[in-house]
This record gives C-alpha cells, sequence and structure tokens, in this order.
C-alpha cells in the first residue's frame, strides 16, 4: 500500500485506532541504532467465545498453529494482531524477526490473548517463511483495493 499512504500516515493510523496501547509497540535496535519494529494491536469481544470462526478467517491472514478458538481465564480479548512488524534490509537475515516474533508471542500470552493473527504481502516469501517455520498457517486470502484520486 506504499503508494496510497506515507508511512507517518500508517503510523499516525494505528495512533487514531481505538484500541491503540503504546505499551503493545517495541523499537528494535541493533548496536544502539534503530533497525525495525512490532506494532501490536489487541482486538476486543464482549466475549472470546462470541466471535464466529468463519468471521473471524474472514478477515486474518495468519494465525498460531496452537492458538485456541475460546478464551481460558476471562480475557476480553478477540485476538492480538501483529499489525506491523519489519527491520531494515541491513540487519535481515540475522536471526531476529525470529527474535521479534518471539517478543510478539511473549506479549501475547502475558496479555492473555487467545489467538494471534497478521496479515502478509503474498509476495513477502521471507516473512512468510519465517511464520510458517514459527507455526502459523495460513487463514485466507485477500486482495487489497484501491483507487488513486487525482
Amino acid at each position: 500500500l506504499n503508494q496510497f499512504r506515507s508511512s507517518s500516515e500508517i503510523v499516525d493510523g494505528y495512533r487514531l485506532a481505538s484500541t491503540f496501547d503504546p505499551a503493545l509497540w517495541r523499537m528494535v535496535t541493533v548496536n544502539g541504532q534503530p533497525a525495525g519494529c512490532l506494532l501490536l494491536t489487541a482486538h476486543r469481544a464482549t466475549l472470546a467465545g462470541d466471535i464466529e470462526p468463519d468471521a473471524a478467517r474472514a478477515k486474518d491472514t495468519a494465525v498460531p498453529e496452537d492458538a485456541t478458538a475460546n478464551s481460558t481465564g476471562g480475557n476480553d480479548f478477540g485476538a492480538m494482531e501483529i499489525s506491523y512488524m519489519g527491520l531494515v534490509p541491513e540487519v535481515r537475515g540475522q536471526g531476529l524477526g525470529r527474535l521479534v516474533l518471539d517478543e510478539a508471542v511473549r506479549i501475547s500470552a502475558q496479555r492473555r490473548a487467545p489467538r494471534m493473527v497478521l496479515a502478509v504481502d503474498r509476495e513477502n516469501s521471507p516473512a512468510i517463511t519465517l511464520y510458517q517455520r514459527h507455526g502459523w498457517v495460513e487463514a485466507a486470502q485477500e486482495s487489497v483495493w484501491g483507487l488513486q484520486i487525482s
């Protein structure tokens, strides 16, 4: 979606979400320099069991293989979403993606979210390989539509 929104517009959009929680964002640094980030978003449900699996799958693109379908222990999250996860090209291929993904799962487990979701460009084979290697499975394929207005 790069041609439709700038990086600052994307970040502003995440900040304006009703579920924005800065405690769910992480900056990745390498040798003291910014090298990437993780943006998580908690999606709430009145009861996690009220979420229709087909409706959830229609939006979600990938879920961890061992994600549970129902909440245990009364949390009110429907899912924790990896809204954005990225590393600058210079540090890719060094295992940092795995560490960032592990941090996302750790935070989600700490928040007692019953499942996690994310969306990934179907052309992004390095990211897809990372997610598959760590037990995520494809839940849906979707097309994103846009219109550039001059």
